[in-house]
């Protein structure tokens, strides 16, 4: 277990250190450009607009492939672990016993 939340940490840490200048980034860009993303139909819109005001309107489809990458593996990360938190959850309930192994695998399943 030490070395899970050893890994954990760690991996928390590379993660806020990789994502906290991306932000700045698009914040800066943003910022000069006077654009603020406000709704989540202006969000996305707005996002595009790093890439194309600063590499040109074929840009748009680098940010669209991206984005649908990062939202499909988050959706199927989202499909693959809820498998195995919803069983624990109804345990840590008592809605169904912990030794029910079969019921368990069902529900993964």
């Amino acid at each position: 277990m030490k070395v899970l939340h050893t890994d954990i940490w760690l991996g928390l840490i590379i993660v806020t250190c990789a994502t906290i200048p991306f932000y700045i980034l698009g914040a800066g860009v943003l910022n000069k450009m006077g654009l603020a993303p406000e709704g989540s139909d202006a969000v996305i819109a707005t996002l595009s607009n790093i890439f194309t005001q600063t590499l040109g309107e074929w840009a748009v489809w680098i940010f669209s492939i991206g984005a649908f990458i990062i939202l499909f593996s988050t959706v199927l990360s989202r499909v693959g672990s809820g498998g195995r938190f919803i069983p624990d959850y109804l345990i840590e309930m008592q809605f169904i016993d912990r030794s029910n192994l079969k019921l368990r695998k069902a529900i993964m399943r």
